[in-house]
């Protein structure tokens, strides 16, 4: 089984700032696939919506650091 498919996401805090990037595969075969759940990060919480569909999306993100609301650019 290999990745047959990724979403890619950039968080970046305007307050601090502190940037994490990170990727979420969907991993399978011909036969059938299914997607990771999003991981927790080192510098932001992040609430995931495993739809499970088009993949693992954020739905918000706060920076551990200083607790401001996050961008998050995919």
């Amino acid at each position: 089984m290999g990745i047959i498919d990724s979403n890619s996401f950039t968080l970046s805090c305007a307050e601090c700032g502190v940037k994490e990037d990170v990727a979420v595969h969907q991993r399978g075969s011909a036969y059938g696939a299914s997607w990771q759940v999003g991981p927790q990060l080192n510098h932001f919480d992040v609430q995931w919506n495993n739809d499970g569909l088009m993949g693992p999306v954020i739905e918000t993100a706060t920076c551990k650091k200083c607790r401001t609301p996050s961008e998050v650019n995919s």
